[in-house]
């Protein structure tokens, strides 16, 4: 095996290890600052709903609705929202939260933008190898995924 393609070897694994990393960083879970937001905003909107009932004069019909759904499920987050308030049910949940991993979503996308940066680099770098290889009479096959970008920019 020629030290050229012995580098494109090396270089592709680097590319899939980045590549999948990316795509990770942009499917990962939420962070657990994001959980909390999300969830102070789905309660915040059920509690206003429920008050809003409530001040309307009839909750007991949507309190039955609530306890069964179509008898399979029980959703509580509005009546818990309204009984003892938003900020009680995030403190009661955060301790849950605690094993939350990870970035907020800004800084996945920033990780993400950056390996993508180095993915180009790299591409550039086997383009570099293949180059050098063929002036060599090697062949050396180009990916079907490669950053005509990077091909171009040899």
């Amino acid at each position: 095996m020629s030290k050229h393609l012995k580098a494109v070897q090396g270089i592709r694994e680097q590319i899939a290890r980045k590549v999948r990393d990316a795509a990770a960083l942009r499917t990962a879970s939420p962070s657990k600052s994001e959980a909390l937001q999300a969830l102070r905003a789905r309660l915040d909107a059920d509690e206003l709903t429920m008050a809003r009932r409530i001040e309307y004069g009839d909750p007991s019909r949507y309190l039955d609705a609530l306890l069964s759904i179509d008898g399979k499920r029980a959703e509580l987050g509005p009546l818990l929202a309204v009984l003892i308030g938003t900020d009680r049910i995030i403190a009661a949940l955060t301790k849950h939260l605690t094993a939350m991993p990870g970035p907020d979503a800004a800084e996945r996308a920033a990780l993400a933008d950056t390996l993508d940066a180095e993915v180009f680099a790299l591409g550039v770098e086997e383009e570099l190898q293949i180059v050098a290889a063929e002036r060599l009479g090697e062949r050396i096959a180009r990916r079907g995924d490669a950053d005509p970008r990077a091909v171009l920019a040899v």
